[in-house]
């Protein structure tokens, strides 16, 4: 007769603090999916695994915009802008001379940015062209151009400055292209 032998079936429940507020909602995160590789049974890029993200700075504001330009991969917040590196890789030589390629097999591997300042709102003030990507901030009330030379205001350097802060407001979001 063992009185006091019986079967654990305690539970343990961690109450939650009274201020909790789950995350639910990541905003300033890229989702990719998996690497594209020809002749698989499975589309890769249907596969979106839960470890397959890069978080960007949230200090910066939401990810509004992703755009593709000239095979560079480019994210719009609104306070900041830069590039993403995407599956990029590097050749070493070894000792016979033989290049090899190498690189960590994640599709994202880093982020850099170009602009801690500024950004977009919306998706709808970006237009790119053949030679440059245009955009609308907001926030500063001005225009830029980013391009092979780099950034420029050019609401800076064409005497825009009275044009934009007069037609530019949080109010009004600017539609390029």
């Amino acid at each position: 007769d063992n009185v006091y032998s019986s079967v654990n079936n305690t539970e343990v429940y961690i109450s939650k603090p009274n201020n909790f507020q789950g995350v639910s909602e990541y905003d300033s995160r890229v989702v990719y999916s998996d690497f594209k590789e020809n002749n698989t049974p499975q589309d890769s890029w249907l596969s979106y695994r839960v470890e397959n993200y890069k978080d960007l700075d949230g200090n910066r504001g939401a990810l509004n915009a992703l755009i593709n330009f000239k095979d560079t991969l480019y994210f719009f917040q609104e306070n900041g802008f830069g590039a993403l590196a995407v599956n990029p890789t590097s050749t070493v030589l070894d000792q016979s001379g033989v290049s090899i390629v190498l690189g960590t097999g994640d599709v994202i591997q880093d982020f850099k940015y170009l602009s801690n300042k500024a950004g977009v709102k919306s998706f709808k003030s970006i237009t790119t062209s053949e030679g440059a990507i245009y955009f609308a901030d907001v926030n500063l009330k001005k225009i830029y151009s980013l391009s092979e030379k780099g950034m420029q205001s050019i609401t800076d350097s064409y005497g825009m400055k009275a044009w934009a802060h007069e037609n530019i407001s949080s109010d009004y979001m600017p539609r390029l292209g």
